[in-house]
């Protein structure tokens, strides 16, 4: 090897456009002992390397090698300064070794390699150390414009064996088999660009004529045709005004769509119109403060969203009532009077008991519309009123709102009456307020304290107290109730009652997949088995808005009878069935049949005290429900602490 020496002050200077190659191969041979070593517990010897592709003594320009072991080694930083540039030693497990080339030139920075040390493979040879197994690899290190004496050292090696220089790889081999597989994925890939070049070519083509039919379409529908759409608006605790927006049908379709109840807009250069106390309109819009409305004509006025800090402080106002509290009529007084207010408007403050689902109606010219029903009461009436919902967006958030917790303020809330129908209707002009912050709100949440406040009911309609059900009837008594009440079409009849019966079957031991079901806590849907969400768009749940809150629930179909007739296929689930059954639905899930068979003869042709809580049909629901809110075997000691008053209803 040259001294440095020979080389003056500046042959620390690179040379521009020279390129130096060197191969070499690193990797580990390891031997399996065939057991363990009682005095360490080590089963195999190792030997890591870095050693030259070709026959060359690597000393010439390696100055020294840097292995760095695990630190549970002695001295784990090993240091090797001629060949052959290897460490042995004897362990049980793998790691990684940072193996680090360090040069005779200071002035090239040294060379980090890491590898992880291989003991173990699959083959059984191996373990009976019958072979030692190889681990190694080809790599090179690219000298890009050396030194003058890096440049001599790399070019004056010398042989180090005078015979064939060979590794444990067959580095040639591997080199042809993974060219091959490389040029036969570049000819799939280039198959592969060609095909899709064909697809897009025929997708544009395709997408091209959809855009003409689409226009033409468009052309023929609109035809001169304006759309309108009108909400409003609100940027104090006292202003608030009405918005109409006038355009083209796909204008119009794009905001509506675009901006929803509670997002905060500009309105920008919009037409300033005074309201007029015979305009139509009016009866249509709800009543604002502002004695002016807006207009939005397309191509002239703008809304955009409105995303800046203050954006927080118009959100809060969707909690502030727009009409004052001492304007509220209760249920009670509007049940009393109600052919005296047929078609009058008026303010109240409810709490949700029950949200049907959603209805998809048609109308005779065509026009397909969506509604859905809900039940709400303010604790001033024995039962609760039927409100309709007819606009869009309300119908599919009134899907969230909550039984027994979601409260809203409703300002101009229209009634409607008829002999046989007893309905309030939501309609354009009314304003709804979910869960505003007045002290009043929570006094009408407690007005449904005598129903179980359990969030993870996946039930849709309020559950009432089981503890606080006083009045006693048999089957007989049931059935002639539900005979008398006829099928209202936007209502149902529900009542709660004490049945004394006996358990004449449980489906406890079914196989059926129903007897455990699991649905979203906050919209209700299902949640299928290999889903964490119930996966509707319109659920914070089920969008990802928010983590996933389900609930899952035991579903029995429970058969009673006594004197005067039989009940079939009574819904017990819940929490009315994990305390029947003494465990929770995951608990119950895990269970035998044989198992859970053995839960219901503590039931079987016993005599119960039966909590009921009966919805009766509907024109949607054409069935009873019978739904047992707590079943418990009847004995000596709870028959004389438990005797229910049978002269009051709840």
């Amino acid at each position: 090897m040259a001294s440095t020496n020979e080389f003056g002050p500046d042959s620390g200077g690179r040379i521009k456009g020279v390129t130096i190659v060197k191969p070499i191969v690193y990797g580990n041979i390891a031997r399996y002992f065939g057991k363990k070593r009682e005095e360490d517990g080590h089963t195999h010897q190792w030997t890591v390397y870095v050693k030259p592709y070709h026959n060359e003594d690597m000393s010439t320009y390696v100055k020294k090698v840097h292995f760095k072991l695990h630190e549970s080694y002695n001295n784990p930083n090993r240091i090797v300064t001629k060949p052959p540039y290897e460490l042995t030693e004897t362990g049980w497990g793998e790691f990684e070794i940072v193996i680090k080339i360090y040069f005779h030139d200071p002035n090239e920075r040294p060379v980090t390699i890491y590898h992880i040390l291989k003991l173990f493979q699959s083959t059984p040879e191996i373990q009976l150390g019958k072979k030692s197994l190889v681990s190694e690899f080809y790599e090179e290190i690219v000298f890009q414009d050396p030194t003058a004496l890096m440049q001599h050292l790399l070019n004056t090696t010398r042989p180090i064996t005078v015979g064939t220089w060979r590794h444990n790889t067959d580095f040639e081999v591997k080199k042809e088999s993974t060219m091959k597989a490389l040029i036969e994925a570049r000819t799939k890939i280039r198959l592969q660009v060609i095909e899709l070049k064909e697809k897009l070519t025929l997708a544009k083509e395709t997408i091209s004529k959809f855009k003409e039919e689409i226009a033409k379409i468009s052309k023929a529908v609109n035809n001169g045709e304006r759309a309108v759409w009108t909400f409003t608006l609100r940027d104090s605790e006292e202003d608030f005004i009405n918005v109409t927006v006038w355009g083209t049908v796909e204008f119009v379709k794009k905001l509506v769509t675009t901006f929803h109840i509670g997002t905060v807009v500009e309105v920008i250069n919009a037409k300033i119109i005074a309201r007029k106390p015979e305009d139509k309109d009016e009866m249509f819009v709800p009543l604002v403060s502002i004695p002016y409305k807006l207009i939005v004509n397309e191509g002239i006025a703008l809304i955009q969203k409105h995303d800046a800090p203050t954006q927080h402080i118009y959100e809060k106002l969707l909690t502030i009532p727009t009409r004052s509290v001492g304007n509220l009529q209760t249920l009670k007084f509007l049940l009393q009077q109600i052919e005296n207010l047929c078609d009058q408007y008026v303010d109240i403050l409810v709490v949700i008991t029950f949200v049907s689902g959603e209805r998809n109606i048609v109308t005779r010219d065509g026009r397909k519309l969506k509604c859905r029903n809900f039940e709400a009461t303010d604790g001033s009436s024995d039962s609760p009123i039927v409100f309709i919902l007819w606009e869009t967006e309300w119908v599919e958030r009134a899907a969230l709102w909550q039984p027994k917790y979601t409260v809203l303020f409703l300002s101009d809330a229209r009634i409607i009456f008829d002999k046989f129908k007893k309905k309030t209707v939501i309609i354009r002009r009314t304003l709804i307020m979910e869960n505003p912050n007045i002290p009043e709100a929570e006094l009408v949440r407690k007005a449904v304290d005598h129903y179980s406040r359990d969030i993870l009911s996946t039930d849709s309609f309020a559950v009432p107290n089981p503890d606080t059900i006083v009045t006693v009837m048999t089957i007989e008594e049931i059935s002639e109730r539900l005979n008398q009440g006829m099928i209202i079409e936007d209502g149902r009849l529900q009542f709660a009652t004490i049945l004394k019966a006996i358990v004449t079957d449980m489906n406890v031991d079914n196989t059926n997949p129903g007897l455990i079901s699991t649905r979203c806590a906050l919209c209700k849907r299902p949640v299928t088995e290999n889903r964490d969400s119930c996966m509707n768009l319109d659920c914070p749940c089920g969008n990802g808005t928010r983590v996933p809150f389900n609930a899952t629930t035991i579903n029995v179909k429970v058969n009673l009878k006594d004197d005067t007739g039989y009940l079939i296929g009574c819904r017990l689930s819940g929490e009315g069935a994990e305390c029947a059954f003494s465990c929770t639905a995951a608990e119950f899930q895990a269970m035998t049949i044989a198992q859970r068979a053995d839960l219901k003869w503590k039931y079987i042709l016993e005599k119960c005290d039966v909590r009921l809580h009966i919805l009766g049909p509907t024109s949607l629901f054409p069935r009873a429900l019978y739904n047992i809110l707590s079943i418990r075997p009847i004995t000596e000691e709870n028959m004389e602490q438990n005797q229910p008053d049978e002269s009051h209803n709840i």
